[in-house]
């Protein structure tokens, strides 16, 4: 391969593809591998299994969740493609593949067992549509939270649609959730690739982020001079413990608005009468630190300055407030 020169001085420089590079990750991962060179085509998926290997960097401080638009990695800058989309609908795949819908209930976890040998644990009140075609295994998150432990093939690529964004990965581990304004995905194995459209009024055009093992990303779509745009924000580091505490029972916050985390863990309420309700608005942004058990909902009163801005919702029922509260 030539102009090795430049990714030389990253490390990359044994899977370097030159120009060639996003027409190449294109192809690679949009299930037209096919009409690669089989140079390109090693050299490509070469890359794509080096960057899982990476260890993971050192986090020296606290994860911080401020937007920074598109913040690229050089890895990022590698895969930037067309044609991606961000509407909850599934992935593009055979018009005869058969479509599976499973659905978990209150404070359930459901492990499900797919059919080329991969893992899906569902978290409380999660929708999953998957459909797994010839080219593609396709899924559609449309709410909720849900570990991935994905089966290696090399030749079906493993998308995972939400209304906000893709997740495309070969074979790894990774946990997506979906929240009100955005999702996110944690890597406990591998590299997945994020995409979203940059304008979701215009399929033709998106962008693309590389995230491995101990990273989280998060995407959606905002509101940006009177339009809605697409966005990747900047990765954060993550332990992959914590990343994957709700399939053992508990909730982990590091600083996720309280608004957020009351749909979270009402998600786990043994009862509609446990959840909690906010009855201080002022209070909705407020970022929550710390650990609860699922089905404890009243233990983030523990975690938060104001905890009489949060009630559970018998309470305002006995107050003789009507739900839904406004």
């Amino acid at each position: 391969m030539s102009e090795r020169h430049d990714s030389d001085r990253h490390g990359l420089g044994r899977h370097d593809l030159g120009k060639r590079r996003e027409a190449v990750f294109d192809a690679l991962l949009g299930d037209r591998a096919d009409t690669l060179h089989p140079d390109d085509r090693a050299e490509g998926q070469a890359f794509w299994d080096w960057l899982g290997e990476q260890p993971r960097p050192a986090a020296n401080h606290t994860p911080s969740r401020r937007p920074i638009w598109f913040g690229w990695t050089i890895a990022a800058a590698l895969v930037l493609t067309v044609g991606g989309n961000p509407q909850p609908r599934m992935p593009d795949g055979a018009a005869d593949a058969t479509v599976v819908r499973y659905v978990s209930g209150r404070g359930e976890r459901r492990v499900i067992r797919l059919a080329d040998g991969s893992t899906v644990t569902l978290g409380a009140q999660t929708a999953l549509s998957v459909r797994f075609a010839r080219a593609r295994r396709g899924l559609l998150l449309e709410e909720g939270e849900a570990l991935f432990e994905v089966a290696h093939d090399r030749n079906r690529p493993f998308v995972v649609q939400t209304r906000f964004g893709a997740v495309t990965a070969v074979g790894t581990a990774f946990g997506v959730t979906i929240g009100r304004r955005e999702a996110d995905v944690s890597i406990t194995d591998g590299t997945v690739r994020v995409t979203v459209s940059a304008d979701p009024q215009d399929r033709s055009t998106s962008v693309a982020k590389l995230a491995r093992k101990g990273e989280r990303v998060a995407f959606g779509t905002t509101v940006q001079g009177g339009a809605r745009v697409g966005f990747i924000r900047q990765t954060e580091m993550v332990d992959v413990d914590d990343a994957i505490a709700w399939t053992r029972g508990q909730l982990v916050f590091h600083g996720e608005p309280l608004e957020e985390v009351i749909d979270e863990v009402n998600r786990y309420a043994i009862s509609p009468a446990d959840e909690l309700s906010l009855t201080d608005r002022r209070a909705a942004r407020t970022p929550v630190y710390g650990i609860i058990d699922q089905g404890n909902p009243a233990a983030i009163r523990d975690l938060i300055d104001r905890p009489e801005g949060v009630v559970s919702i018998s309470r305002r029922l006995r107050e003789g407030h009507k739900y839904p509260f406004p």
